[in-house]
């Protein structure tokens, strides 16, 4: 069965607004805190975020981890925030291309639904 794939790479404000979004709606982060760098993982169950945030006052800094399934809800609620089209039936995961965080989204499509749509782009 063909299969449509679709790859959205997010640019570095992009991820900090992705993150600094997810982290305040959790309530895990204060006005008093700054993201100092937001690094990325490949884990077996999907990719991990690590935030390190630096208090504003202290400059202490401390470091929280975005669970997989957490990061890839960011991304998802960003897009749709940001009215960023997405096929509600492809499966979607985030993974890491060149170094960059990477929504994938596939589709798969029955035959007739391809010629379809070929015909379409004709």
């Amino acid at each position: 069965m063909p299969a449509e794939i679709r790859s959205l790479k997010f640019s570095t404000e992009e991820l900090r607004t992705i993150v600094s979004n997810f982290l305040s709606r959790r309530g895990k982060v204060t006005q008093h805190y700054e993201i100092d760098r937001i690094s990325f993982e490949q884990k077996p169950d999907g990719v991990e975020a690590n935030v390190c945030l630096v208090r504003e006052i202290s400059r202490g800094k401390e470091t929280l981890v975005i669970a997989p399934e957490d990061l890839l809800a960011a991304v998802l609620l960003y897009c749709v925030v940001h009215h960023i089209p997405m096929a509600t039936k492809a499966k979607k995961r985030v993974t890491l291309h060149d170094d960059t965080l990477t929504l994938v989204m596939t589709l798969l499509l029955p035959r007739g639904e391809t010629e379809q749509r070929r015909a379409q782009a004709l």
